[in-house]
């Protein structure tokens, strides 16, 4: 299992999953910035492809397994996991349920 999440982290990119998440921007040629999906602010948070991290309410750098944590997506890091695993369809109705609790509008 362990070999098989480090293939699923590496295939990932983090920016993607975020930008669905928040309004981001480029800050750097592989860094995105905008406000925090949970504590909000202007530019708290910060992504690239393999880590995030938000200046206020998490600022230790995270991977994919944490962010899908972060978002209330997952409550353990095997149901994160399986988020994952379970591609863009099962990615997009955690993150559709998790925006209608929060009334942000998915792309």
């Amino acid at each position: 299992m362990i070999a098989d999440v480090f293939g699923l982290k590496s295939r990932l990119d983090l920016r993607e999953l975020a930008m669905r998440y928040t309004r981001l921007r480029r800050v750097s040629a592989r860094e995105l910035a905008g406000p925090c999906p949970r504590c909000g602010g202007e530019d708290r948070f910060h992504v690239q492809a393999g880590w995030w991290f938000c200046r206020q309410c998490h600022p230790k750098r995270g991977d994919a397994i944490e962010l899908v944590r972060f978002l209330n997506l997952a409550h353990s890091f095997r149901d994160a996991v399986t988020v994952l695993r379970g591609g863009t369809v099962a990615l997009t109705v955690a993150l559709e349920a998790a925006n209608a609790q929060t009334g942000i509008e998915t792309l």
